[in-house]
């Protein structure tokens, strides 16, 4: 609760700590549980949506964290953290939008872009599926290049 309300994760993203602002994603992702109240829920969401919000930019390794938490095994392993993801995703839509936009227009087969190294590149498939459930707005200029 403390930690949501003072914002002291911003002197992370001031002092450029991005392995621990990693390390903060995977510990929360981990930590939260169905056993959890709707407080302590909303607690995560605001600390994880705080420091997206706060960030210049959203590097790749973070945006992994994310986006390993859609897709199998974690999603079925960890329902929670799937459900807060989800959450992250639709939350912040518009500050993901970019990298997100990005990191799947270079994952298509006809892709011209440069590849992106992303340790959940190869689920790309299922990403698209799962982005546009919670935020379809990133992925409306991706989906018409499916067909093609």
């Amino acid at each position: 609760e403390r930690l949501a309300m003072v914002k002291s994760f911003v002197l992370m993203i001031d002092l450029e700590c991005q392995d621990l602002i990693e390390s903060l994603f995977e510990v929360l992702f981990d930590v939260t549980s169905k056993e959890h109240g709707v407080r302590v829920e909303g607690f995560l969401l605001e600390i994880l949506v705080g420091i997206i919000e706060d960030l210049d930019a959203v590097p790749q390794p973070l945006l992994d964290v994310v986006l390993e938490k859609v897709v199998q095994p974690a999603k079925a392993e960890k329902p929670a953290a799937y459900a807060l993801a989800r959450r992250v995703l639709q939350r912040c839509s518009s500050e993901l939008n970019a990298p997100l936009h990005h990191f799947l227009q270079s994952c298509l087969p006809n892709s011209t872009l440069e590849r992106v190294e992303s340790d959940v590149r190869d689920e790309w498939p299922h990403l698209v599926v799962e982005v546009a459930s919670a935020a379809p707005d990133v992925v409306k200029y991706v989906v018409p290049q499916l067909s093609e």
